[in-house]
């Protein structure tokens, strides 16, 4: 039974949730942000009582990227100035957060991943070995995986 139907702010928030869940699980202290005015979406302290600004965003698995878990790495927006059309863009993450939290319905997974190994578009983390045998320059999944 289906009870609401799915646009991407409940599938955020379903992301969200599960990350959330996990991060509790393993030890993080987790602050929500009043309001979703926030570059970011939470803080978590680790248990040295570091505090740091987490992304959430969901995940998937792209045909394009075969054997990959892929998410955006950008916020995508849309403004109006008076009188004029709507603008559209993309705005990176960096000196905003601190890390990306990934939740990828596939796999279950949630990967906590540094803004440092963030690309600036879509990042990209290998779930298995690349078919042509490529090992240099991959970020593998598990090496995030929480």
């Amino acid at each position: 039974m289906v009870l609401f139907s799915e646009n991407s702010k409940r599938r955020g928030e379903i992301a969200e949730a599960h990350i959330i869940a996990r991060l509790l699980e393993v030890g993080y202290n987790i602050l929500k942000p009043l309001g979703d005015n926030a570059r970011y979406d939470l803080v978590i302290e680790d248990n040295e009582g570091h505090f740091w600004k987490v992304q959430c965003k969901l995940g998937w698995i792209d045909k394009r990227y075969s054997g990959c878990f892929v998410f955006a790495a950008v916020s995508s927006y849309a403004h109006t100035r008076a009188g004029q059309k709507a603008g559209y863009g993309r705005r990176t993450y960096v000196g905003e957060i601190d890390y990306f939290a990934a939740y990828c319905r596939e796999t279950k997974g949630v990967y906590l991943v540094p803004i440092q190994d963030a690309s600036n578009s879509v990042t990209v983390l290998r779930l298995e070995p690349a078919r042509n045998g490529q090992t240099k320059g991959i970020r593998w999944a598990k090496d995030y995986e929480i």
